[in-house]
């Protein structure tokens, strides 16, 4: 009965973070990170999984907060000031797990 009832925890604790996952992902997609990111590969902007490797949490939260000033006279990244502080905590969590 105790095996039992680990494994339907565990089934229901991965169910959840992927749940929590896609909803992070979603608000990254309404927030336009997707037209100059991808998840594993380099468009205008790094991947997520790159900054994910080179970023702590805190750091990718103030990065979409603030944005990014213009380097070299290259696009820079518009600061996001429309994401609740939930959803900024949500999507640098996210972006971070990618690594």
């Amino acid at each position: 009965q105790m095996k039992k009832s680990l494994i339907i925890a565990t089934i229901i604790s991965a169910s959840t973070f992927t749940l929590a996952a896609q909803a992070s992902e979603q608000i990254a997609r309404e927030n336009m990170c997707f037209k100059c990111h991808a998840i594993d590969s380099k468009k205008k902007a790094p991947s997520f999984q790159s900054i994910a490797r080179n970023a702590s949490t805190d750091e990718i939260k103030h990065t979409i907060r603030k944005g990014v000033s213009s380097f070299f006279g290259k696009e820079k990244m518009p600061a996001n000031d429309s994401m609740s502080d939930a959803e900024l905590k949500s999507v640098a969590t996210w972006i971070k797990s990618l690594s």
